[in-house]
Order: C-alpha cells, then sequence, then structure tokens
C-alpha cells in the first residue's frame, strides 16, 4: 500500500512540474510578444497629430472601424513600418498605419463608434501613447502597442 501511495504522489509531482512548465512557457511567450509590440512602438518614433476625416467601420454601424486621418502636425515616414516587419521574431506582421502617403494616416479602432469626423488624433510611440480629443478634451487614451494590427502565423 505504501509504494502505491508513493508512485501516486511521484505522479501527481510529474504532473504538476509539467503543468508549471507549460504556464512557464505559455508566459514566456505572451511577454515576448508584449515586449516586440512595446519595441516595434519606440523604434518607429511616431510624434504628431492628426484630424480624422471619415470613418469606415468594418462591419455594421458600432464596432472597429478604419479611422483616415489627415496629418496636422509631426512628420510620418510610412517606409519605417515596411522596413521594420522585416527584423519581427514574434509577429509575422505589425502595423499601424495602412495608409502609404506620407501626410496620410489610415488605422484600425475599436469602439469607433465615438468619433467622428474632426476629431483630433494624437501620437507618441515612443511613450506608447495615444489620445483622442474632441474641441480639446480628452475623450479616449490607450497604449499605442494595443493598437498595433498583429499577425502570427508560425
Amino acid at each position: 500500500m505504501t509504494q502505491k501511495k508513493l508512485f501516486l504522489f511521484i505522479g501527481i509531482g510529474v504532473v504538476l512540474l509539467l503543468i508549471a512548465k507549460i504556464g512557464f512557457n505559455l508566459y514566456s511567450k505572451v511577454e515576448a510578444f508584449s515586449a516586440e509590440r512595446e519595441w516595434y512602438g519606440t523604434q518607429l518614433h511616431y510624434d504628431f497629430s492628426s484630424s480624422i476625416d471619415s470613418v469606415k467601420f468594418l462591419d455594421g454601424n458600432v464596432g472597429p472601424a478604419k479611422l483616415y486621418c489627415t496629418l496636422t502636425k509631426g512628420t510620418l515616414d510610412p517606409s519605417i513600418e515596411d522596413s521594420l516587419g522585416k527584423k519581427l521574431q514574434h509577429f509575422t506582421y505589425l502595423r499601424f498605419n495602412e495608409s502609404r502617403k506620407e501626410d496620410k494616416i489610415r488605422f484600425v479602432m475599436p469602439g469607433a463608434e465615438r468619433f467622428v469626423k474632426g476629431y483630433c488624433v494624437v501620437v507618441n510611440s515612443i511613450r506608447d501613447q495615444i489620445q483622442l480629443f474632441r474641441k480639446r478634451s480628452e475623450i479616449y487614451s490607450d497604449r499605442f502597442s494595443n493598437l498595433l494590427e498583429a499577425r502570427v502565423t508560425r
């Protein structure tokens, strides 16, 4: 009977160790994805303001939408995102700005029913911050890295 209990305890111990290893590996993977998002944002060196020109919903009239904006302050080089994309290790695709023009910005925004033409979008990727303003009052703030469109196919 004692030998059976010993094997039972050893079996339970092995299972717990395997679960702990799987949990640690999963945590490490999530941390690596998060770190790469933050790295990508800081490497963009985006620091600009823009004005929303239009909001085009992906499905229906609520939820995520593409915001089409015109640059009002700062500079934007769309080719930076292309070159950074080649250096990604965990993602196969990360992107904020879908536009190829230097004075236009197009990005996907969740909960876009709150935003309309004329609102101001302020982005500082180095501080990992995006803010939206209506009549100089902040109505939305989030981490810039949360708005990166991402794909993982590896």
